[in-house]
């Protein structure tokens, strides 16, 4: 909405936290519009026609450190620090800490490449022209207790070079059923029912 010039006084009113840098061009507009100005108070910048408080501070009387350690533990990293801290943040962040991933690695483990007698239990996360395709395939160490990654599989699409399920990802869970027990698959059903209908009709008692 635009000021109407025949308010003596007229404004418009933002509240927000922090966006992504580089990705929130229009916010990440008005706040260095706003820093660029003078700061007349704490955290209370005024620039041009802009007035704007932006504060890192916790204000809210709820806002205690045991609701902050939840947040924490709740939420990755960069989403703490841009939902809760208004922090401006990098998108391209870690979809799991390498502290926590090492914590799961066995350096002594190695693949299998064939046992038909190891339970395997597929997770299958697909796009079409944008994002990587990915199969996973994983079984339970009951002695170990824990979970083992068998086998898994990427493919990388892109707008020029959309992929083609059924000879990508319907190839590969044929060919790990092959090469394993395949006693369940797991998919997000908005991209792939089709496959998943074709794979039933093929392998009716899989």
């Amino acid at each position: 909405m635009v000021p109407p010039p025949t308010r003596k006084i007229a404004a418009r009113l933002t509240v927000t936290y922090a966006g992504y840098t580089g990705e929130s061009t229009l916010l990440e507009g008005l706040y260095n519009h706003g820093k660029e100005g003078q700061e007349i108070d704490e955290d209370l910048w005024s620039s041009g026609g802009l007035l704007m408080y932006w504060t890192h501070q916790f204000t809210a009387p709820w806002q205690t450190e045991d609701w902050r350690g939840q947040m924490r533990e709740q939420l990755r990293p960069n989403a703490y620090l841009r939902l809760i801290e208004n922090q401006w943040v990098s998108s391209e962040t870690s979809f799991i800490e390498m502290a926590w991933w090492d914590q799961c690695v066995d350096p002594d483990a190695r693949p299998a490449l064939e046992d038909r007698s190891l339970d395997v239990y597929v997770g299958i996360d697909a796009s079409v022209r944008h994002d990587q395709t990915a199969l996973v395939a994983c079984s339970y160490d009951r002695g170990a207790k824990t979970v083992r990654l068998v086998t898994h599989r990427t493919f990388q699409p892109s707008p020029d070079d959309p992929l083609d399920f059924e000879d990508t990802i319907e190839a590969t869970i044929r060919d790990f059923a092959r090469r394993f027990r395949v006693r369940e698959v797991r998919y997000d059903p908005y991209q792939m029912q089709a496959s998943a209908q074709r794979l039933t009709a093929r392998c009716p008692d899989a």
